[in-house]
Formats: structure tokens, C-alpha cells, sequence
């Protein structure tokens, strides 16, 4: 009985050596860093997920009541369009990210969308972050499908880089650090 609990055991030690999360477990914890995301056409993507696509035309209504559309972006400039679920930490910080760091982006079109119907949960994120203050950035509701148009299902948040002319150049998802994002400008 001692030989067969004493090999369970040295079955069960062994297994846990050699998984995935042991690393977490013995002090080599994995980064938790954005992921720079390969654009594919998944059967859950979007539509409009492929790098060289072109943003597709949305409509989005501001905290503030304003319409803003892709015609009411500069097609001349980059676009850092973040799709982001208002009770999201992640999403909390790099809104804050994208606050702290607003003087980087003044010469870029910076859009925040979350899907149509988190209406309520707006102001917790504005609590959070205090990104409504930023009036160089849009940031709002979808009322077009865009988050879900352009959306790779792989996380919150996701941030889409489109190049001059709204053509996609790079998904990054979850947290994501400003040395990653600093490599578009």
C-alpha cells in the first residue's frame, strides 16, 4: 500500500514539474504582457481583422452626446482605435495609459469604443481614469457594429493601429504597454 500512495505521489510531483503553471509556482512567472496579435480571418473574428484591411465605416455616440464617425477622422493620420469593456482593468489601464501619455498622441486619431448597451457602466470607467477629460479623444459607445466588426475575440482590450488611409497594421490585445504602442508613432 506505502509503494502504490508513494508512486501516486511521485506521478503526481513529477506532472507537476513539468506543466505549464508549475513555472508560476516556482518563481518563474510568466509576463503578463500584451500580446502583438497576427491578424486572421478565425471563424469568431470579425470581419474586418486582416492587417491591410481598411477601418469600415462606424457610427459611435461620445459620453458627451456627440456623433462621431470615420468620415470625422483625419484620413491623413494613424488611428489607435481601442475596443474596451468599461469594468475591464486592463481596459481601466490603458485608457490610463493612453491619459498619461495624451501629449505622445496629439498628432493621431485616438478612438475608445465600447459596445452598444454598456451605456451605465461608463462612468465607472471615467471614475477609473478620468479619460472623459481628454477632449482630443474620442471616447463612447458603438452604435454601428464596428466592436464587433473589427474584433479578433482573443481579449479586452484590443487595440487596433490603422497607418494614413485607415489600412490595419497591428492588433495588440489585453495589457498592453506604451513601449509596444510608442513602436506606431
Amino acid at each position: 500500500m506505502k509503494n502504490k500512495v508513494l508512486s501516486i505521489g511521485l506521478i503526481g510531483l513529477a506532472m507537476l514539474i513539468i506543466s505549464p503553471s508549475s513555472a508560476q509556482l516556482f518563481g518563474k512567472k510568466k509576463a503578463k504582457v500584451a500580446q502583438e496579435e497576427v491578424a486572421t480571418k478565425s471563424p469568431q473574428a470579425g470581419r474586418y481583422t486582416v492587417l491591410g484591411e481598411e477601418l469600415p465605416f462606424f457610427r459611435m455616440k461620445t459620453h458627451d452626446g456627440v456623433v462621431v464617425k470615420r468620415e470625422d477622422l483625419d484620413n491623413g493620420k494613424k488611428t489607435f482605435l481601442v475596443l474596451f469593456n468599461p469594468t475591464c482593468g486592463s481596459c481601466i489601464a490603458l485608457g490610463n495609459t493612453f491619459k498619461d501619455n495624451r501629449e505622445a498622441f496629439k498628432d493621431y486619431n485616438v478612438v475608445f469604443i465600447a459596445a452598444h448597451g454598456m451605456d451605465d457602466y461608463l462612468a465607472y470607467f471615467f471614475e477609473q481614469n478620468q479619460l472623459d477629460e481628454v477632449k482630443e479623444f474620442y471616447v463612447g459607445l458603438d452604435e454601428s457594429n464596428l466592436a464587433l466588426d473589427v474584433n479578433i475575440r482573443d481579449g479586452m482590450p484590443q487595440l487596433n493601429i490603422y497607418k494614413k488611409g485607415w489600412v490595419l497594421e497591428r492588433i495588440y490585445t489585453g495589457s498592453v504597454p506604451f513601449e509596444y504602442i510608442k513602436k506606431h508613432f
